[in-house]
């Protein structure tokens, strides 16, 4: 039986904080990281080497600012940070490890189905599915197939979407906290690295560890980088954490306007709903079969650009995908 939740305490502050995510954290971060890109384009196009390495550093903060958003967000819906208390509690509360914790975290497909908002985790572990905790009496059972199809898909999208940010943040985490705790780029006219046997190596980038005893620089020396290929590939890994947070956020937020709107009615009364759902179908997409039921039941289709693969280069290829039901 699924249990009504208080207006005051949960629903109402879970759907304003929801709200704010997608109207406001998600703009703001897309400006942020527009300018920050403008920026760093700036900055290399006048030659000057100290400059140009704060503004690749203020680009990588910026795209990686919409990978915390995204752990924070996931890490609060689907592990229980704070039990007993409601789950956006857990996405306000600033913890150290959340990003690394999300991005490390190994996931079955049931854990994405809650990731995604597709099924809801109790207390004791159990997952229940949103059309079977709703009983959707009104659909078919080839619809109901369908959906599953979508979800699974979903699923398999969602996996190789945090599989390759948590890639990205792994390799750009230093750089960004770097950026974030003081600025702190090495001065090329004061720093110098040199390897085991004495030569002098020309960072591609380079940040001031924080925390050690001793000066410590993290960097990368591979010369044959180009730091404008690093910023195209940040703002992918960027645009792919909004991707994710879009499908995250869109249904649990449909639920909450609904129980915000309306009292709960009597354990035997059928309640009706419209709630919004974000299926990512990848390149093979869905059966047409599956495609013609959901169809059927409001979902529309539009093609969109598939994400590149993990590397700087962009290839662009169309797939459908489900917008709004």
């Amino acid at each position: 039986m699924t249990v009504w939740p208080d207006r005051y305490q949960n629903t109402l502050p879970t759907r304003a904080y929801l709200s704010s995510v997608l109207s406001q954290t998600v703009p703001a971060r897309r400006a942020a990281l527009a300018d920050s890109v403008r920026h760093f384009h700036d900055a290399l196009a006048s030659g000057d080497r100290g400059w140009a390495d704060m503004a690749l550093l203020g680009a990588i903060a910026d795209s990686l600012q919409l990978l915390e958003d995204l752990a924070y967000v996931g890490e609060a819906f689907t592990a229980v940070r704070f039990p007993g208390l409601p789950f956006y509690v857990a996405a306000i509360t600033y913890g150290g490890n959340v990003p690394t914790t999300f991005y490390t975290r190994k996931r079955t497909n049931e854990d994405l189905r809650v990731l995604a908002g597709f099924a809801v985790r109790e207390p004791d572990g159990t997952t229940h599915g949103v059309l079977e905790m709703f009983h959707a009496t009104n659909l078919s059972e080839s619809t109901k197939v369908a959906w599953a199809e979508a979800e699974e898909t979903t699923v398999t999208v969602v996996r190789a979407t945090i599989d390759g940010l948590a890639d990205t943040w792994k390799r750009f985490g230093k750089y960004a906290h770097g950026f974030k705790h003081g600025g702190l780029v090495p001065n090329r006219d004061d720093f110098q690295l040199v390897d085991d046997n004495g030569k002098v190596l020309d960072p591609v980038i380079a940040v001031w560890m924080r925390k050690k005893s001793d000066p410590h620089a993290h960097g990368h020396t591979k010369g044959d980088i180009d730091v404008a290929d690093i910023v195209r590939e940040l703002e992918i890994s960027a645009a792919m954490a909004i991707d994710v947070l879009d499908v995250i956020v869109s249904i649990r937020l449909g639920l909450a306007d609904y129980a915000a709107s309306h009292e709960p009615g009597s354990p035997d009364e059928l309640m009706r709903m419209s709630v919004p759902v974000r299926f990512k179908l990848g390149q093979l997409g869905l059966s047409d079969e599956a495609t013609r039921e959901l169809e059927a039941i409001g979902l529309t289709f539009s093609d969109v650009q598939v994400w590149p693969p993990r590397s700087a280069v962009r290839t662009d290829s169309e797939h459908r995908e489900p917008q709004t039901s």
